[in-house]
């Protein structure tokens, strides 16, 4: 994705050299203009570093597994919260009999923990199919 921010400073872009405190305190807006511009500056340096990290589901999602004991019915967990260490993301939830929590990698998405209940009985199917 391009940049819609760049490295030079939002008052080197909006205010005259000379006035560039001077700008922010007569024009309110230009205040929050700046504050977003800078904020959205950090939010893309961060992203280009790579110290984002995008999830796929967040905290009320509903995710769907095979169950790994029985291998033979679909998990339903509605995700309570969402722990995140270095290696590894930690999602606990309740299904409609108890609460359930697993470990995975965002990896593991589309692999062994799916978004949409059709998407895990067809990773089922394939399983029982091996």
């Amino acid at each position: 994705m391009d940049r819609l921010t760049n490295s030079i400073d939002y008052c080197q872009l909006h205010c005259d050299f000379g006035k560039q405190n001077e700008c922010f305190f007569q024009d309110k807006s230009k205040c929050y203009e700046k504050n977003i511009y800078e904020k959205l500056r950090e939010y893309e340096n961060l992203d280009e570093q790579c110290l984002l990290l995008r999830l796929p589901c967040k905290a009320g999602d509903t995710v769907y597994k095979p169950n790994p004991i029985t291998l033979s019915e679909i998990v339903e967990i509605k995700i309570e919260s969402i722990f995140i260490t270095e290696s590894k993301i930690n999602i606990s939830g309740r299904t409609t009999k108890m609460k359930y929590s697993f470990c995975c990698s965002p990896s593991d998405f589309g692999k062994n923990v799916f978004l949409t209940q059709a998407e895990a009985e067809q990773k089922l199917k394939e399983m029982e199919s091996d």
